[in-house]
């Protein structure tokens, strides 16, 4: 029965009757990440969400499924599920420029022309690298234009996330329940069931594939580790901060931790 419905699914992604579980997996983590930025936008707005990263993980997506906009004899419903996700990223992204032109325009605060041109050379140099080293790999890994696409998405993936990483990262203080940690965890689990894919179901073993989620990975494990330590440093202030309320003093607020109106003490 399991294995029946596998298939039905395996064709529907089009992957074929007989299709690993761990990628379907991956690719409805994938597909699951872009209404959950949606929803995060539209509830608590942009803030915190990177612009830039999202216009490269529309470049990534872009380049990865090719056979959307060019000729292919692969056509009809079996590309569904990738129509999907290139076409939430693209909502996602329009979604975002929207809010920022209007908080652009709303705000009293002078246009910040330095962040902008940061991320501009951010973008473009992230695009040039991906692409010089997509080109290097084309002669052992791929001989036609798709391979050599494939094999772009695959470097600037682990490029495009570090924007958004970095702002998670500063936005993450005193809440815990912090909506785009939902967003990246899709893409962590997403990378996750594919290199199960790569090491349990796959016969021929793609290095640059497996390397490339390997990498994404690393990048995403730091990032967690440092958003453990944060908290952890945020939980062991705030400890300090009820016993000095206990005893009817007040203990100096760490540095680092100097915005959080929940650590502010009123007498």
């Amino acid at each position: 029965m399991l294995d029946a419905f596998v298939a039905l699914i395996g064709r529907w992604f089009d992957q074929g009757a007989h299709v690993c579980p761990y990628r379907i997996a991956g690719d409805l983590f994938l597909a699951f990440s872009s209404p959950a930025l949606f929803f995060r936008i539209i509830t608590y707005g942009i803030k915190d969400v990177s612009l830039v990263s999202h216009i490269l993980q529309l470049v990534v997506y872009a380049s990865r499924y090719p056979e959307l906009y060019l000729s292919s004899p692969t056509t009809g419903d079996s590309n569904f599920i990738k129509l999907f996700i290139v076409d939430g990223i693209a909502i996602n992204l329009l979604t975002i420029t929207h809010f920022k032109i209007q908080e652009i325009r709303s705000s009293t605060q002078p246009f910040d022309r330095s962040g902008a041109v940061r991320s501009l050379l951010y973008a473009l140099f992230a695009i040039l690298g991906s692409t010089c080293l997509a080109w290097y790999a084309t002669d052992s890994a791929a001989d036609t234009t798709m391979g050599t696409l494939r094999i772009f998405s695959m470097y600037l993936a682990v490029i495009s996330l570090i924007p958004q990483l970095v702002m998670a990262y500063r936005a993450f203080k005193s809440y815990r329940e912090n909506t785009l940690l939902t967003y990246l965890n899709c893409l962590a689990f997403f990378r996750d069931f594919h290199v199960l894919h790569w090491v349990l179901c796959h016969q021929h073993l793609d290095r640059i594939a497996l390397g490339s989620s390997t990498a994404y990975l690393a990048v995403l494990s730091v990032f967690y580790s440092a958003i453990f330590i944060k908290y952890y440093r945020y939980f062991k202030a705030t400890r300090s901060t009820r016993a000095a309320e206990n005893q009817g003093t007040v203990e100096k607020t760490p540095a680092y931790m100097a915005d959080d109106a929940t650590l502010v003490v009123v007498h």
